[in-house]
């Protein structure tokens, strides 16, 4: 009779490689929230005075402020968040939710502090135009000025309004107006054409200036008979061109 051999015990998993998988942090809303809350308490029970504290602080907002612009959903989440902290009525005008960021950041609640914390959120801004590093912000806050780059950041805003107030006004195709300079007879045989109606121009340009473009002559595409007729009127496009 052969004698079973004694079973061991149970032989134990392989050991994995020395990296454990631990679950990564999940980043919710509430997280930022309590974060900034507790950075407004600190600021605020603080010395007012004290610019390092401030500076990083600032460091802190525009973390939280990259963060909110890589994700849509967290953004969404925190603007209904501080919109219902605020009982902000759902459809009120846009909600700059970066000055709220600062705002909480420091604690700003008065109107004379958050016009100050509206200052800050445009220095962080530019900063972020500038893409410097989150983690340089206080140094270049320290090194540059707050009042200086918030001031340079008014300069390149007023640049931006003035080009856009200079561009010609887009249509909702992307087409955009264009001035010509006629005969009234021109002008009269323009506008007595019934909707739908098609037209030629031949327009000649007298400078380089915006607008300086004349129109030589308006022809019905009806009127310019066959193909013959066509390309003679052409040949005559290309020498008024000349």
């Amino acid at each position: 009779m052969t004698k079973r051999k004694k079973s061991g015990p149970p032989s134990s998993p392989r050991k994995q490689s020395g990296k454990v998988n631990t679950p990564k942090a999940t980043v919710t809303i509430e997280s930022f929230l309590e974060e900034l809350n507790n950075s407004g308490r600190k600021f605020r029970k603080s010395n007012k005075g004290h610019q390092a504290l401030l500076r990083d602080t600032l460091q802190t907002a525009q973390r939280i402020i990259v963060k909110l612009l890589d994700s849509e959903a967290l953004q969404k989440q925190f603007v209904r968040a501080v919109k219902k902290e605020k009982e902000v009525r759902k459809k009120s005008g846009p909600f700059n939710w970066p000055l709220e960021v600062v705002a909480k950041a420091t604690g700003a609640s008065s109107r004379k502090a958050r016009k100050l914390a509206s200052k800050r959120c445009g220095a962080l801004e530019f900063l972020r135009e500038r893409q410097v590093p989150v983690k340089d912000t206080a140094a270049t806050l320290k090194k540059e000025g707050i009042e200086k780059l918030y001031s340079e950041w008014c300069k390149k805003k007023k640049q931006r309004q003035m080009a856009a107030a200079n561009k010609p006004p887009s249509t909702p195709d992307g087409k955009v107006p264009l001035a010509l300079w006629l005969e009234p007879s021109d002008r009269d045989q323009l506008m007595d054409q019934e909707e739908g109606a098609r037209l030629t121009v031949l327009v000649s340009r007298v400078s380089e200036s915006d607008g300086d473009f004349h129109v030589k002559r308006v022809v019905r595409v009806d009127s310019l008979g066959d193909q013959d007729e066509d390309e003679g009127e052409d040949e005559d496009w290309e020498e008024s061109e000349e």
